[in-house]
């Protein structure tokens, strides 16, 4: 399994900095199927349970059941971890070890209980659908973003960004009203499901929702 690299020059800040730029208000939610979370709550909320000091620098695969709950870990953790390793909801685990290997990953969130013991990493943390008030790091790293191809013609293969690179194709579209209710039938954890979340997170005053596929 290799991993392939996106060229673009990148832009400066994180997920969680574009969202404090953008003031989101009370009324501003991201919703999944079974849960919300105010984008306010985003900014000094963490979905680990305090201990994203744990993962400061580290290579860290996010292994999620709902992509809700992997919304808020690559909130949380762009610019906190030296990279984010995001796989899809049918990701084989049989490519487990050579994703590690590969990635250089030393670390697992996921909101699977199960999760937490099949990944070869040294240290666990299990994620939730909720968020807590917490003291976050300082961001001090431009995180690489790893997504995975869809393996239709062989194993999956990685592909690493930086969240200018995902930016990139959208940074200069112009911004809908402020009624506007962003939605994706996209999944989150795939290419482009993630670029309408940062979209959505990028100087959003309107809400957002993750419409899941049986819907």
């Amino acid at each position: 399994m290799n991993m392939l690299r996106n060229g673009a020059s990148p832009i400066p800040g994180t997920l969680r900095g574009r969202l404090a730029d953008a003031q989101p208000g009370t009324q501003q939610w991201l919703r999944g199927a079974t849960a919300s979370v105010r984008f306010a709550d985003l900014l000094n909320g963490s979905c680990v349970g305090g201990r994203v000091d744990e993962l400061v620098g580290r290579s860290v695969v996010v292994d999620t059941r709902d992509q809700f709950s992997a919304a808020l870990a690559l909130v949380e953790l762009d610019g906190i971890a030296r990279r984010l390793i995001i796989c899809p909801p049918d990701f084989p685990a049989e490519h487990r070890r050579a994703v590690v290997e590969q990635a250089s990953a030393d670390a697992l969130v996921s909101d699977r209980v199960d999760a937490l013991f099949d990944w070869p990493v040294p240290r666990c943390i299990r994620c939730h659908d909720t968020v807590t008030a917490s003291r976050m790091p300082v961001e001090r790293f431009d995180t690489e973003w790893v997504l995975f191809t869809s393996g239709t013609s062989g194993a999956p293969k990685m592909v690493a960004h930086t969240l200018g690179t995902l930016t990139a194709p959208i940074a200069n579209r112009a911004e809908p009203v402020d009624s506007v209710l962003w939605g994706t039938f996209y999944d989150i954890r795939r290419y482009g499901g993630l670029q309408v979340l940062i979209r959505a997170s990028s100087g959003t005053r309107r809400s957002f929702c993750l419409v899941p596929p049986n819907r």
